[in-house]
């Protein structure tokens, strides 16, 4: 009996070292004014369309073989944030860190899975493989706006 509780004991502290982590990162973005959007992400990615006027990015990262004090280290340390970078007409969508070195720590290399998901709004277009465009409608007040910037 003794034997089979230690058994029992040894295997649940194993399963508990090689426990999984899973975070789940939201990005939101606002497009209102961008025409083009280039994507430099790292790793592989899913385009979801939706109806949203935003960019929703759904960062689900799966650790295995670490403590929650090491994810939240990489996660504060910038290792899964993605930025948009431009401004009116033109922007690209980059990961911070587009070199994602092992994860080691004293009992070895921990597994990393990172999936990114980009709910894109649907009147935006694939053009090219990482690239989207779209019509920006032009109201009658932008146009408005525009002719009084001229006259100043």
């Amino acid at each position: 009996m003794k034997n089979l509780f230690l058994l029992f004991l040894s295997l649940l502290l194993s399963t508990a070292l090689q426990a999984q982590l899973e975070r789940i990162i939201h990005d939101e973005f606002d497009v209102d004014e961008i025409s083009v959007l280039n994507l430099d992400l790292y790793g592989e990615y899913e385009i979801v369309p939706w109806a949203g006027n935003k960019i929703l990015v759904e960062t689900k990262i799966e650790l295995y073989s670490a403590t929650n004090a090491i994810l939240n280290h990489f996660i504060e340390a910038g290792r899964y944030k993605i930025d948009l970078l431009g401004d009116v007409g033109e922007a690209s969508m980059v990961s911070m860190d587009m070199e994602r070195k092992p994860i080691r720590t004293k009992s070895g290399e921990c597994s990393e899975y990172v999936s990114i998901r980009l709910f894109i709004p649907e009147d935006f277009n694939t053009t090219q493989k990482n690239m989207l465009s779209r019509e920006i409608q032009i109201t009658k007040s932008d146009t408005d706006n525009a002719s009084e910037k001229q006259k100043d």
